[in-house]
């Protein structure tokens, strides 16, 4: 049983993971702010980091990013609003895309628990307290 726990524990931890990150792409498309012109980007709150964890964690990457995202972002709100109906579309492919991630992570650890199986049944069994 303790084997199957070390398999399936990680498993659902990586199906939580894919689960919020799918749900999290879902509200990034379906954000009101994409319909909006470039002065949503004033609007967007920033999320300063304390300088102490800067340094700490080598984070000035993240500003290049931002910096980067608002330099690209008439471009990005031009492609976005090309599309006629983004939400609905995406909706479906994201669900469908979810349901082949946790299909594929059931998949694994139900191979991983037969292995687990097998490899158990091939071991030879003991007998306690048989003597000869």
């Amino acid at each position: 049983m303790g084997w199957h726990l070390l398999v399936w524990i990680p498993l659902a931890l990586l199906g939580l993971f894919w689960s919020l990150l799918c749900w999290a792409a879902k509200g990034l498309i379906h954000w009101e702010g994409w319909r909006k012109g470039v002065e949503i980007t004033q609007e967007v709150p920033l999320f300063e980091f304390p300088e102490w964890l800067k340094d700490l964690l080598g984070i000035g990457w993240i500003e290049e990013i931002q910096a980067a995202l608002v330099s690209f972002w008439p471009q990005l709100h031009e492609w976005l609003l090309s599309w006629p109906d983004l939400g609905s579309w995406f909706t479906v492919l994201l669900w469908f895309v979810w349901g082949v991630g946790v299909l594929l992570l059931l998949g694994a650890g139900g191979l991983l628990s037969l292995l687990i199986a097998l490899a158990r049944r091939a071991q030879p069994q003991r007998t306690a307290g048989v003597s000869a």
